[in-house]
């Protein structure tokens, strides 16, 4: 099927083609907005400190102690049992491995902070799960290392929400759309490839039929598109001799 034969497919089905696409790009939207589970990300960030104490000569040393440190809570917070410790607190009916899926932790080269992210399907849960995993796990660090120089950075009692990263009304449109329209366009290839009908004279041609006359039958609702009638020698003959009568 060349190019101008495809564009005559698309003017032709056109209506068909922009129908489907509106369907399914809503279909889409639908799926997306109201039956898939949104998905939520809230960030905590954990800074080790330096001591006010510290002079000037030892700041030096004390900063690359507090880097270990933040490899060392790192280490901690990705751990079972804080995830454990958590999924008691907050009464989840989760364990702590299956809440070691939803966490994320980084903490870049040579940097004091590290971020604790978590992704859920709940906005207040997610928020609630990201204190929780920081505070658990500072505490069970400073039982253990004595270390006071670990705090959070967020304010647990702020009203920052957890950021819905999924589904994304904007995003989700152009996709649908995009969608939408490939699925247009092939549903309308896949009817003409199963139409056979006959639009013109040349596709009688192509199927090597030897055209012995045409008529032009009566449109109905003033439709655009014509179609054409083979006819015997005797069907022709008979046309013939009406004509000649009228």
């Amino acid at each position: 099927m060349g190019i101008i034969e495809l564009i005559c497919v698309f003017k032709r089905r056109f209506w068909f083609m922009f129908f489907i696409s509106i369907c399914f790009s809503g279909l889409i939207i639908f799926i997306a907005m109201y039956l898939v589970k949104p998905t939520y990300e809230y960030t905590v960030q954990v800074m080790v400190g330096i001591s006010n104490n510290v002079e000037k000569g030892e700041i030096s040393s004390k900063v690359d102690e507090n880097r270990q440190l933040a490899t060392s809570i790192t280490d901690i917070i990705q751990s079972p049992h804080i995830a454990e410790e958590v999924s008691e607190q907050l009464n989840l009916n989760q364990s702590g491995y299956e809440l070691l899926k939803l966490l994320s932790v980084k903490n870049r080269e040579n940097s004091q902070v590290i971020s604790i992210t978590v992704k859920n399907s709940d906005a207040h849960l997610t928020k609630a799960i990201a204190f929780a995993i920081a505070k658990q796990s500072i505490n069970n660090f400073r039982e253990y290392a004595n270390d006071q120089l670990i705090y959070i950075l967020n304010d647990s009692n702020s009203n920052r929400e957890a950021n819905l990263i999924f589904p994304k009304p904007v995003f989700v449109i152009i996709i649908s759309l995009i969608l939408g329209i490939f699925a247009g366009i092939g549903m309308t290839l896949f009817r003409e490839s199963i139409d056979d009908r006959i639009y013109n004279i040349d596709e009688i041609e192509q199927l090597g039929i030897p055209i012995l006359g045409r008529v032009r039958l009566k449109m109905k609702n003033n439709k655009k598109w014509k179609y054409y009638k083979l006819l015997s020698l005797e069907e022709i003959d008979e046309e013939i001799g009406i004509v000649k009568k009228k």
